[in-house]
């Protein structure tokens, strides 16, 4: 199969991206810089979406991209997933949409209304939502990497009360999940949710990258969240 990977640079399309060349399929990246484009690369910008065409040979379509927190517009990133399955469509590809467990119609956050919102253009349309829990490990990238610089630069670390919780899974096995899904050629609307089954409190999930990952102990001190 040849899958187009938006994103596929980032934390977890770059886990994709290798795991689609080690089955043996074709991945397609993306590049905001049109002096890449080649055939295995296509000129793809969030930002700049107006000229996007996906080639007729692409059987699937991945979108992971997402503007950094510094650069996030909510309504540019809608409007290109828009784009984008709206040009799926037209090449007959399926298309998956990467969303996150704080997709919610009242989320409290822009990230996550966005998310939200993509995900019912992607109803739509019969495409497929692959919602991830708290991803870790590998490169210090992403969210991820984000959050082991914190830990890593401050040696007394909230501890939220009430204490949330997270889903943690390895972006490995995001990446195994993802492709397993890409396989199934789904041609109707699915949800799927990759995640350890079990609830993980963020405090423990922070110590444990201060204690497996960085070697290093922490001191945690309340912090109450309003309700």
């Amino acid at each position: 199969m040849n899958i187009l990977v938006t994103g596929s640079t980032g934390y977890i399309g770059d886990r994709l991206v290798k795991r689609i060349l080690l089955s043996g399929h074709n991945p397609v990246i993306t590049s905001r810089d049109k002096g890449n484009v080649s055939e295995n690369c296509i000129h793809f910008d969030l930002n700049n979406i107006g000229d996007l065409n996906i080639p007729k040979n692409i059987d699937t379509v991945v979108h992971l991209a997402v503007n950094p927190a510094n650069k996030f517009n909510s309504e540019n990133d809608i409007f290109a997933a828009k784009k984008l399955i709206e040009q799926s469509k037209k090449v007959s590809a399926q298309f998956i949409f990467i969303s996150s467990q704080t997709a919610s119609s009242n989320a409290p956050t822009d990230y996550g209304l966005t998310k939200w919102h993509i995900e019912q253009e992607v109803r739509q349309s019969n495409g497929i939502v692959v919602r991830l829990g708290q991803v870790y490990g590998g490169a210090e990238k992403g969210l991820f990497g984000e959050l082991v610089n914190f830990v890593r630069q401050t040696p007394i670390l909230p501890y939220f009360v009430p204490n949330p919780v997270v889903q943690p899974i390895h972006v490995d096995d995001c990446a195994i999940g993802i492709l397993k899904i890409i396989e199934q050629q789904n041609q109707t609307y699915k949800m799927f949710c990759l995640a350890q089954p079990d609830l993980t409190s963020f405090k423990v999930f922070l110590n444990k990258i201060a204690t497996v990952r960085l070697n290093k102990y922490r001191f945690f001190i309340p912090m109450p969240v309003a309700s």
